[in-house]
C-alpha cells in the first residue's frame, strides 16, 4: 500500500472517458468512508467496472477510513485498499459517521470523491453540502434528496403533496409546491411536530387520528423512538418516553395501521433524472418495532399491484 504523501500517477484514460460521456470532473481517487461490507461491495464492484472498462481497475486509487479495531482485526476490505489512513478509535459518531473527521480526512488524503455506502454518515446532508464547497464529489445523492427520502416527516409530505395516499398523521394538511432545499427544511417540517403533550392531543382531535396510533421520533430508527399508544390514558407518558429516546428529535403522531404489511419499492436514479425501480422487499416480520427478516422480492404481493406500486414510486 502506497504512502498518502506520494502523488498519484496519471492517467488520461479517465479523463477522456469523461470527456466523451459528460464533461465535469474526473474521479481518480476515491475515499471510502465506511467499513465491512459496505466497503467491500464498493471496492469490488467499482473494480470490476473499471476492469471491464479499461482493462485494467488501477486507473482509479482508492482510500480507506480504517481505525484501531479494523487494524487489529485485519478487516478484509482494508486488504483490498490501496491506502489506509487512520481515523480516531471509539464509537462510529467519532470516525464513520463525524462529518468533521471524513472531510478531513478527504482533504488530507487529495481525493476527489468520497463514497459512504449505507449507514453511519449516508444520509446527513451536511457530509454532501460539506464535500461540496470543498470541491469533492460525494458519491451518492444530493443534498435535497437525502433530505427529501431520509427524514420520516419531509417524506411524507412529499409524498401527499404529489397525491400518494398516506395515512392520517399530525401533518395530514401540510403541502409543497417543489421539493425543499437544504436550508429551508427544518421550518417545513415544524409544521407536522408535536412539540409537547397538549400539541399531541389538540393533533389527535384535529386529525381525528385515534387509537391506535404510533408516536414517532422522526430522527428514530432500528426500533428507538418509537411507541404504540392503544389507550389515551397512556398517550402522554409514551410521549415522554420516546422525548427521553431520541433526545431532540422532532416528533410526529400517525394513525397505526393494524394488520397491514411493510413492503418497499428500492429505487434508483442518477442526475440526469433517470430513475429505476430495481425490486420490491418484504419488512413485516419485525421485533420491537425492528426489522428481523426482509423477503426480496415480495412474493405475497400480487403482480398487479406490484407494478402499480413502481410505477408510483417513480413518480
Amino acid at each position: 500500500m502506497s504512502d498518502l504523501g506520494s502523488d498519484p500517477v496519471p492517467d488520461d484514460r479517465i479523463d477522456e472517458f469523461v470527456r466523451q460521456f459528460e464533461g465535469g470532473k474526473s474521479i481518480k481517487r476515491v475515499l471510502i468512508a465506511n467499513n465491512g461490507l459496505a466497503a467491500m461491495k464498493c471496492l469490488i464492484s467499482i473494480r470490476q467496472w473499471l476492469q471491464n472498462q479499461f482493462v485494467t481497475s488501477d486507473v482509479v486509487s482508492f482510500v480507506c477510513i480504517a481505525t484501531e479495531d479494523e487494524m487489529k482485526s485485519a478487516s478484509h476490505y482494508l486488504k483490498l485498499a490501496d491506502e489506509i489512513i487512520m481515523a480516531p478509535a471509539g464509537s462510529n459518531s467519532k470516525n464513520f459517521a463525524n462529518v468533521d473527521v471524513i472531510v478531513n480526512l478527504a482533504l488530507k488524503s487529495r481525493v476527489d470523491a468520497v463514497y459512504v455506502g449505507w449507514g453511519h454518515a449516508s444520509e446527513n446532508p451536511e457530509l454532501c453540502r460539506r464535500l461540496r464547497k470543498e470541491n469533492i464529489i460525494f458519491i451518492g445523492p444530493s443534498e435535497k434528496s437525502i433530505v427529501a427520502s431520509g427524514d420520516k416527516i419531509i417524506s411524507t409530505i412529499i409524498a401527499q403533496s404529489i397525491g400518494i395516499p398516506t395515512v392520517t398523521w399530525s401533518g395530514s394538511d401540510v403541502k409543497v409546491d417543489e421539493c425543499v432545499d437544504f436550508e429551508h427544511f427544518h421550518e417545513l417540517r415544524a409544521q407536522a411536530t408535536i412539540k409537547t403533550v397538549r400539541e399531541g392531543l389538540e393533533a389527535i382531535e384535529k386529525y381525528r387520528i385515534g387509537v391506535p396510533m404510533m408516536i414517532k421520533a422522526s430522527e428514530g430508527g432500528g426500533g428507538k423512538g418509537i411507541r404504540k399508544c392503544e389507550r389515551m390514558e397512556d398517550f402522554e407518558r409514551f410521549f415522554k418516553e420516546v422525548e427521553m429516546e431520541v433526545p431532540n428529535s422532532p416528533i410526529f403522531l400517525m394513525k397505526c395501521m393494524e394488520g397491514a404489511r411493510h413492503v418497499e419499492i428500492q429505487i434508483i436514479g442518477d442526475k440526469h433524472g433517470e430513475v429505476i425501480a430495481l425490486s420490491s422487499r418484504d419488512c413485516t416480520i419485525q421485533r420491537r418495532c425492528q426489522k428481523v427478516i426482509e423477503e426480496a422480492p415480495a412474493s405475497i404481493v400480487p403482480d398487479e399491484i406490484m407494478e402499480k406500486m413502481k410505477r408510483v414510486s417513480l413518480d
